[in-house]
């Protein structure tokens, strides 16, 4: 199973991780950043009065392999 984290940096300097639930398996880096940036200008995220995803950081697919035992 694959699975698409976006990390940001939030107002506060510290790392914040977006992982839809849905995704395209095949982004390319530039949609990627595309979509990262139109996520950043949202300013629907803040906790505490901290906004979460101020600043771009990174963007990895992660593949978990599962094997059933019984």
């Amino acid at each position: 199973m694959k699975k698409l984290t976006l990390t940001f940096i939030d107002a506060a300097q510290k790392k914040q991780a977006l992982t839809p639930d849905i995704f395209r398996e095949d982004l390319t880096a530039d949609e990627t950043r595309s979509i990262m940036d139109e996520i950043s200008k949202l300013e629907l995220f803040d906790k505490n009065g901290v906004k979460k995803f101020v600043n771009l950081d990174s963007a990895k697919y992660t593949d978990t392999i599962t094997t059933d035992i019984f």
